[in-house]
């Protein structure tokens, strides 16, 4: 992006994770056209900007924004969905961000299948790495109190793959982050 994007409320500029879909009944009708199989004309998108928390991630002068949306499970779109897809988010993005198309300098579209072929973890592009239901949210990494030691000196985890999972922002590495310095201590 040549430049950061333009939110309607300057707030929103210096956060790293944005929840963009408006009031709550907005995102619970996008939710349920989601599980009911469709595309939402107006998506819940989840938003970061990571030159926030680390300019470095960013070329000098340039802003760098990554966006996903939910879809129905097993999608697998036409040429045309994907733009219809990407251009729902833009959509979404203009609403919260009036001037936001102006900005983008290029895109890259990743679908689910193209998500999971980067990375097989990523199973039908599922960045949550699975079921994040009952005891799945708590024993994820397995049945351990110590779910970022990898039972090597020195060696962590923190993904999504750990306690709380992916709905939680930074609390995986934050929580890793407390074990290495526990360790250190030591």
């Amino acid at each position: 992006m040549d430049g950061p994007v333009p939110w309607a409320d300057d707030r929103v500029a210096k956060a790293t994770t944005v929840h963009l879909g408006g009031r709550a009944a907005e995102i619970r009708l996008a939710e349920a056209q989601v599980n009911a199989g469709r595309i939402p004309d107006r998506p819940f998108v989840m938003v970061t900007q990571p030159q926030v928390a680390d300019p470095s991630r960013a070329p000098e002068g340039k802003h760098v924004l990554w966006t996903y949306t939910h879809v129905p499970n097993g999608y697998r779109p036409a040429a045309s969905d994907r733009e219809y897809v990407a251009d729902a988010i833009a959509g979404q993005l203009e609403r919260f961000a009036p001037g936001f198309g102006a900005k983008v300098l290029n895109k890259k579209i990743w679908d689910p299948a193209a998500l999971e072929q980067w990375n097989p973890n990523l199973v039908g592009g599922d960045i949550a790495g699975g079921s994040m239901t009952g005891f799945q949210l708590l024993l994820r990494g397995g049945l351990t109190l110590e779910p970022y030691r990898m039972g090597v000196p020195g060696l962590y985890i923190c993904s999504s793959a750990t306690p709380p999972g992916t709905g939680v922002h930074g609390m995986p590495g934050a929580w890793a982050a407390h074990a290495v310095l526990e360790d250190q201590r030591v």
